[in-house]
């Protein structure tokens, strides 16, 4: 059976993971939001929420690491309470953002379609996004979106159209496949990998509220079992104080 300082050990050490984790997923949500951001015209904002998310709670993992190192190697009951509730509470913002994020994914391709489709439009029509439109083929390697035909209206279809190593020349090569797809995957993946990091971050989240728990009843243990020995060896005392009055009496 582990003795109270290693599981006060363990419980150290797992604040420390928490503060790591708290710092990776900062990171990681300011990574991911730029990633996402990077086509924002394509992007619904709501899409963006979940990052925010997890970078509070990255920031809520800073600030809970203190109270993981603070309560278990002090014995302080309110903060070893404090971070267990604290942490359970996490774990189920952390699920609902995963499925949040589920939810998000399933979502994608229809609201994705629906501002390329838009934004695509006002460019043929009117000539408008015509800088993120050669960017994005350009970087996907895609015309339109669902292909150069969507270009019909227009006088020709763009340069940004044609493959990149005959881009300088009169004639090109054009890009056959639309650039939804692609960039529907893309996002897609980017929803799928912050799905995983919830799901994954709340798991772990198990794992302190059982070490912390079970620290907590080993320390009521502990704390009953010194202050039985302490009675014990206050009665001891006691009574050799006493039998050490009576011979003194004796003698006397």
């Amino acid at each position: 059976m582990l003795s109270l300082k290693c599981r006060k050990a363990l419980c150290v050490f797992y604040s420390w993971i928490l503060f790591i984790s708290g710092v990776v997923l900062i990171c990681f949500a300011v990574i991911l939001a730029y990633r996402i951001f990077y086509y924002y015209q394509f992007i619904p904002l709501n899409f963006y929420c979940p990052c925010v998310v997890l970078c509070i709670l990255g920031i809520i993992h800073l600030f809970l690491t203190w109270l993981g190192i603070n309560g278990p190697t002090r014995e302080h009951d309110f903060h070893i309470l404090a971070f267990i509730a604290i942490t359970a509470a996490l774990f189920f913002i952390e699920i609902s953002t995963g499925i949040w994020a589920i939810v998000l994914w399933n979502k994608t391709e229809d609201a994705v379609s629906l501002l390329m489709r838009e934004s695509l439009n006002e460019y043929v029509n009117h000539s408008y996004n015509k800088k993120v439109w050669m960017r994005l083929e350009r970087e996907l390697q895609c015309c339109g979106y669902n292909g150069y035909n969507d270009y019909n209206k227009t006088e020709a279809v763009p340069l940004s159209c044609c493959l990149a190593d005959n881009n300088s020349s009169p004639t090109c090569t054009i890009i056959e496949r639309g650039c939804g797809d692609p960039l529907i995957a893309h996002i897609e993946y980017l929803i799928i990998e912050l799905s995983v990091t919830c799901f994954s971050i709340g798991l772990y989240q198990i794992i302190g509220i059982v070490t912390f728990v079970y620290f907590y009843k080993f320390l009521k243990i502990e704390r009953l079992s010194r202050s039985t020995l302490r009675r014990s060896r206050l009665n001891s005392l006691r009574r050799q104080m006493s039998h050490g009055g009576v011979d003194s009496a004796s003698h006397i």
